[in-house]
């Protein structure tokens, strides 16, 4: 179909303000809802030539359906699943803010490059809570949504490939993830957490290094620009073996925040009820990381450090000498 025009009505209440991006499953607009006062995304799918009249509207069913399992502050919401001119789109939050590959291009090594891993790998554990499998993490599909002051936050979205963990469609191989992103066994074993876990070594060497890790003859190399501790993480996460990776984003995310807290990158604190509290304490226990429980709801790892003093202990911990103002 041809791009939406601006000042476009869709399904009588959304407004088109701009056609924001193209990509390979169909394009991205923002339009006003006017029945709720905000805006939002609207993502219209389109056919490949490899398609058949029904692929577009199972993708967007999947997607919507993978994202709505997963209710967490980082993983970019679907309000609801409809039509366009025939083609079928998905209503989405609007994140205001730039994706994280254009934060790589401009700084490539943001300041509060820990953060950002931190909550990346956060929201993925939310979604292997919940049983999904993003199945294609990359920085194009991490937004970095405005907040208070300079703090932004990182946000998954494009559950476009996602896979139910503990669906039968589990024993589906990755085809149409992207390939730097993938470990070799994605073309041959059937889809697990442990795709991801790869995709978020590899994410974790471009913001915290500014580059991807190596591969030659399906053996991934970690940059030695990293501290020992989160360079021996990192190069579990990217172990070309997938029984040797982290089973899973929780698992990556209790050893990432043990060896930070080493380093002296951040503080952790929980939160939650007694229940949760004990259930998330005994995973951070399991990466020797002592957590202090605080009051709160939802249990969650919360980095909690200031921009000035992150800055001066990143550039510290990983030897940086780029600008990270």
């Amino acid at each position: 179909m041809t791009k939406l025009a601006p000042g476009a009505v869709i399904d009588d209440d959304l407004t088109v303000n701009r056609h924001v991006a193209s990509g390979g499953m169909g394009d991205v607009y923002e339009c006003f809802d006017s029945g709720l006062g905000r805006r939002v995304a609207v993502k219209v799918l389109r056919s490949s030539t490899d398609d058949d009249a029904t692929a577009p509207t199972l993708r967007a069913l999947r997607e919507g359906r993978a994202t709505a399992r997963v209710v967490h502050p980082g993983v970019v919401a679907i309000h609801r699943v409809g039509r366009v001119a025939g083609a079928p789109m998905l209503i989405m939050e609007w994140v205001d803010g730039p994706t994280l590959r254009e934060a790589l291009s401009s700084r490539p090594l943001p300041a509060l490059a820990i953060h950002w891993l931190l909550e990346v790998v956060d929201a993925v554990a939310a979604a292997h809570d919940a049983g999904v499998l993003h199945c294609d993490l990359k920085p194009e599909n991490i937004l970095l949504a405005a907040g208070d002051g300079e703090r932004r936050r990182a946000k998954v979205v494009d559950f476009g490939l996602a896979r139910g963990a503990t669906l039968p469609q589990r024993s589906e191989t990755v085809r149409n993830g992207t390939r730097a992103y993938l470990p070799a066994d994605a073309l041959t074993a059937p889809a697990n957490a442990t795709l991801d876990v790869f995709a978020l070594g590899v994410i974790a060497c471009e913001l915290l290094c500014g580059q991807r890790p190596g591969r030659s003859g399906g053996v991934v190399s970690v940059p030695r620009r990293l501290s020992l501790r989160l360079r021996e993480v990192v190069a579990r996460a990217l172990d070309a073996d997938a029984n040797v990776r982290h089973r899973d984003a929780r698992a990556l995310q209790a050893a990432l925040i043990a060896a930070a807290r080493g380093d002296g990158l951040v503080e952790i604190t929980l939160r939650g009820d007694a229940a949760s509290q004990a259930l998330l304490a005994a995973t951070l226990r399991a990466a020797t990381l002592r957590a202090v429980p605080t009051a709160g709801i939802g249990a969650q790892a919360n980095v909690l450090a200031d921009r000035a003093a992150l800055r001066g202990r990143v550039q510290a911990a990983f030897a940086l000498v780029a600008d990270v103002d």
